[in-house]
């Protein structure tokens, strides 16, 4: 008998080597397919699905799939109209996939981040907008509406965002941008009834700071909050005033602040506001056809106001003039 001949192998070691080697080829083709094939096809059906769904033109930049991080990123990608004009866009996209998504029946999102993400709004010459055709149509009162899909995400963040507003349909025309844009949730839900504490901080391009600070709730649909912008400079809107005033406003500033509640349940859409506020400053108003100023004062305050939707109320607190 030969001492260096080894015993055959049992078939335990047999099933546990072809196991072994099993799990290997199993974790090669999962490391493959999520690295490198998952993001083409994803790429793929991106550039396939969203044209009919959006009526516009895609272009996809990058993708990023972690399968053992279970993160997704998608860089560049760009919606343009048919003729090429931008519609919306974002530099980078990333989500991080909980795995609790698996036993919660919902998908959920630890972090989701948006960064200068660009969307441009516009009102045609006919009145139109450019999004109208990404509505819905109106469903008929036979038709339920379908739920919502179940999304949980416990941090989303748009940083850096731009929108750009162009009315065309007005006389004259009106061009603003507003931005950098700050958006910010956290522990939101498409389907739970908790609402979602948000924070939105906006600079325009003419100088207005808007700033938002509330809750979110999309089952049921539902927000609070306050509200405030300013210093509007009040010339800069001249398209806009020519619709309500033939006289010049040649020079103002206004701020406005307010408080709201917003439901809408089974008996329709209430709102309510609170504790709002307008501070008109270094008004200067020429009458039609004045070469001088016919109205001007330093400041007007019109504060403590409340109003009901569904209530059918509207108090106002006290109205201030200063050196008219």
């Amino acid at each position: 008998m030969n001492p260096e001949a080894q015993p055959p192998r049992s078939w335990h070691q047999r099933r546990a080597g072809r196991i072994l080697i099993g799990a290997a080829v199993l974790l090669l083709l999962y490391t493959v397919g999520g690295f490198w094939i998952a993001p083409r096809i994803l790429s793929s059906q991106l550039r396939k699905q969203l044209p009919p769904l959006t009526h516009r033109e895609v272009s996809v930049g990058t993708i990023e799939i972690n399968p053992f991080q279970f993160t997704l990123t998608i860089s560049n990608l760009n919606l343009t109209e048919p003729g090429g004009a931008p519609f919306l866009s974002w530099e980078r996209f990333h989500a991080d996939l909980e795995l609790s998504s698996l036993w919660r029946r919902a998908i959920v999102l630890r972090d989701v981040e948006i960064t200068r993400a660009l969307v441009d709004l516009e009102r045609t010459t006919n009145g139109s907008f450019n999004f109208a055709n990404l509505l819905p149509p109106t469903p008929s009162s036979t038709q339920t509406n379908s739920p919502l899909p179940r999304i949980e995400i416990q941090s989303l963040l748009v940083d850096d965002g731009r929108i750009a507003l162009r009315d065309r349909a007005i006389p004259g025309g009106f061009e603003k941008i507003l931005g950098p844009v700050h958006l910010g949730f956290t522990n939101f839900s498409t389907h739970r009834p908790d609402s979602s504490p948000g924070r939105l901080r906006i600079v325009a391009s003419t100088g207005e700071a808007i700033s938002w600070d509330g809750s979110l709730s999309l089952n049921p649909i539902a927000s609070t909050g306050s509200l405030k912008a300013g210093p509007f400079t009040i010339p800069r809107h001249g398209p806009y005033l020519n619709l309500a005033t033939p006289a010049t406003v040649a020079s103002g500033l206004a701020n406005v602040a307010f408080g709201y509640s917003f439901s809408w349940g089974p008996a329709g859409p209430d709102l309510v506001v609170s504790n709002a506020s307008l501070h008109l400053a270094e008004m200067s108003v020429r009458l039609p056809g004045a070469t001088t100023t016919n109205l001007a004062f330093q400041g007007l305050a019109v504060e403590n106001v409340s109003a009901g939707l569904a209530g059918k109320y509207l108090r106002v607190g006290s109205i201030r003039l200063a050196d008219g």
